[in-house]
């Protein structure tokens, strides 16, 4: 094989390799809202939709994201108040009251509010919808999980460097290859004669 298509070769595998590395990670980095459905009711003159971020809640801050709808026409009612309630089936921990606004979601057809749960275990979340004199509520219970050892959140920032010096040492074996079998000198070693 020539040299400089063993290169090609190589430099096509490398690159196959990086894509699916990243194909892989990407994923594990996106937030968004929405998310996962926790719950789908129609209340009211409402159809309210209830959508966390992570499919496993843990405990520490979460993202709750309300989409309300027109029961009638499905339309998406932008100018109605949320409010979310969570409170705690079991343990000592108070109850967390938070609006959900627009403002705080970046897809802008929901309501979006940051709850942290203080404890693990069943939790009982209420969302309140108001729109004029229009009133409904929409319950479900959510289980959340004590949180991750620090080393599982941390492990892409850990895995990060080695793959870099990975990277970077099959960059430097494969130039060399290509360098040896060329009997081409290195650049270094024509800058020194």
């Amino acid at each position: 094989m020539m040299p400089g298509k063993y290169r090609m070769m190589m430099v096509q595998r490398g690159l196959s390799l990086v894509l699916l590395l990243a194909s892989l990670l990407v994923p594990l980095l996106l937030r968004a809202d929405g998310g996962v459905v926790r719950l789908r009711q129609a209340s009211g003159p409402f159809v309210i939709t209830v959508f966390t971020a992570a499919a496993t809640l843990r405990t520490g801050p979460a993202d709750v994201s309300v989409m309300v709808q027109d029961r009638k026409s499905r339309a998406v009612i932008l100018d109605a108040t949320v409010v979310v309630k969570l409170k705690p089936l079991t343990g000592t921990a108070c109850s967390i009251v938070v609006p959900a606004t627009s403002r705080q979601a970046t897809n802008k057809l929901l309501k979006a509010a940051v709850a942290i749960f203080p404890s693990a275990g069943p939790w009982l979340l209420t969302v309140t919808v108001q729109r004029g004199p229009e009133k409904a509520i929409a319950t479900t219970r959510l289980q959340v999980a004590p949180p991750l050892p620090r080393a599982a959140t941390l492990w892409l920032y850990l895995a990060l460097p080695p793959l870099a010096m990975l990277l970077f040492a099959a960059n430097q074996v494969l130039r060399h290859r290509a360098h040896s079998r060329t009997g081409a000198r290195s650049p270094d070693a024509a800058n020194q004669s």
